[in-house]
């Protein structure tokens, strides 16, 4: 039977605000906001597969980058413990991020209250069971991004089929109005 400890949020990962940098259009790696991108620079302060979780502004979102980026001080990275799986914990955030959402304090500039934060609970199983969800979820996301792709290249060949029905039936249309004349 897997062995399941219930923890605080906090108690099983760290997080580390983003700093303030001077925006501009150059450089390789985005700069993110409280949401998306909003400019670029030729330095990173986060690596890539880093967990990042917006506290400024759209409160509580997730996302995980696969590449080096800048995280702008609307934003924390979040630095798993070692009682937990990095993507386990990315997941259960994504899962959960309506809780995390909640835990916001201010109404026109929201921002992210920690403490709220701090009080939300994570059970967490052995570290056998997280790697083995993992692989699992990301198998069925594997899955349904294979699924999707396949449908968007049916639509896009229906609607070129489409296209194609309409242009005859106009085509014929106006061949058969000039034989008329």
């Amino acid at each position: 039977m897997t062995e399941v400890k219930t923890y605080k949020l906090l108690e099983v990962c760290d997080l580390i605000q983003g700093k303030r940098i001077n925006k501009t259009n150059d450089g390789e790696y985005p700069i993110y906001g409280a949401g998306s991108v909003i400019g670029y620079t030729d330095d990173f302060n986060c690596s890539a597969n880093t967990i990042r979780l917006t506290g400024k502004g759209t409160v509580g979102r997730v996302y995980f980058h696969d590449a080096p980026f800048w995280l702008e001080s609307g934003n924390f990275s979040v630095e798993p413990k070692e009682m937990i799986d990095k993507m386990y914990l990315y997941h259960w955030l994504c899962e959960n991020e309506n809780n995390i959402s909640s835990c916001k304090k201010g109404n026109i500039l929201p921002n992210l209250d920690l403490n709220m934060l701090s009080k939300i609970e994570i059970q967490v199983p052995d570290m056998e069971y997280q790697i083995n969800a993992v692989k699992l979820l990301q198998r069925l996301k594997d899955d349904n991004d294979w699924f999707i792709e396949k449908v968007n290249k049916q639509i896009a060949a229906l609607q070129e089929l489409k296209s194609a029905y309409e242009n005859n039936i106009f085509e014929s249309m106006r061949q058969n109005a000039n034989e008329c004349e």
